[in-house]
């Protein structure tokens, strides 16, 4: 059994609005690290690089990961503030259709590599939200008040006269 499947953040599958999502063409950690390594095994012996190279690379991969850090504590962040708002999400079905749902945020849930919230009961990916705003306003009806009128029909007030 691949454990990793379950945590990698290519795999977010623990609900019907989650959809494996394809690999994007942006480079990330591990590709830089890999790059890296494939650079030092492949260097030239009689021209090795410099060290203010690798330092430089070096300091790349760190500026990355703080910045990647950043973004999901910022993701977490921001999606803990919605709990108790009135948002708009968007998700599609399976036939590619757009399902625009709204509610009021129940949960925020942590677990994994980006946050989801609980609308209606159901769980959407942070990223699907698309409007945070004023819940509609329901007029109330007003009921006829009781003791305007007495069993018989007649009016309270005047005495029945």
């Amino acid at each position: 059994m691949d454990v990793n499947k379950y945590i990698s953040p290519l795999y977010t599958g623990r609900g019907e609005n989650y959809t494996k999502t394809k690999e994007s063409s942006n480079l990330g950690m591990d590709d830089f690290l890999k790059l890296l390594a494939a650079q030092l095994a492949n260097q030239d012996m009689m021209n090795p690089s410099s060290d203010t190279d690798f330092i430089a690379q070096m300091a790349q991969f760190s500026s990355l990961q703080s910045m990647d850090s950043l973004a999901k504590m910022t993701a977490f962040n921001q999606s803990t503030a919605l709990v108790g708002k009135y948002v708009v999400v968007a998700t599609y079905d399976k036939s590619n259709k757009l399902v625009v749902s709204e509610g009021f945020v129940e949960k925020v849930n942590l677990f994994g590599s980006e946050p989801t919230i609980v609308i209606n009961g159901k769980e959407y990916l942070y990223s699907n939200v698309m409007e945070i705003k004023t819940p509609p306003v329901e007029e109330p009806q007003d009921p006829e008040e009781p003791g305007d009128e007495t069993e018989d029909g007649k009016d309270e007030i005047d005495g029945g006269n």
